[in-house]
């Protein structure tokens, strides 16, 4: 099967090391390109978000398990009416108009959000498979976006 509708199923435990997260990468000068999506990087740490059933989970780019330092951003996510999803994003402090501040993030996890901008699994679909705008979009919908109050889902901007 191959073509955009097509989707794979998941029906294994979500093991975060089955994620791996991207890393932004440093280009001599700025581009325009129809075929990519561009988004505003925020100064903060690679995180991925996984909820399987009633148990939610953060990590990190590495695989460390963060959740028991940012339990209220585990309440957030445990409170969504989707019960089994993986979310790429990052843990940010912000600060007015969702402005990320680096140097506060350092601090620890007070004041800490999580910004999703990918949708990898949603129930039993990996939808890895999919064009990013199209995860994006289901993100939208799926009312995963925000995991606790005042965190923002990251939008995208075409080209152009």
């Amino acid at each position: 099967m191959s073509g955009r509708n097509y989707f794979l199923k998941i029906d294994a435990v979500l093991d975060p090391r089955k994620f791996p997260l991207q890393v932004v990468k440093r280009v001599p000068s700025a581009f325009d390109n129809a075929d990519w999506l561009f988004e505003i990087k925020h100064d903060g740490f690679r995180v991925l978000a996984i909820r399987d059933g009633s148990l939610a989970r953060l990590y990190t780019r590495n695989g460390y398990d963060i959740s028991r330092r940012h339990q209220h951003i585990i309440a957030a996510l445990a409170a969504f009416p989707t019960e089994r999803f993986v979310l790429g994003g990052g843990r940010i402090v912000n600060e007015k108009n969702c402005r990320s501040n680096f140097p506060n993030l350092a601090r620890g996890p007070t004041g800490t959000h999580y910004y999703a901008f990918d949708l990898l699994v949603l129930g039993d679909v990996d939808l890895r498979t999919k064009p990013l705008d199209v995860r994006k979009a289901m993100l939208s919908r799926a009312g995963v976006a925000r995991a606790s109050p005042g965190d923002c889902w990251v939008n995208h901007a075409e080209a152009g």
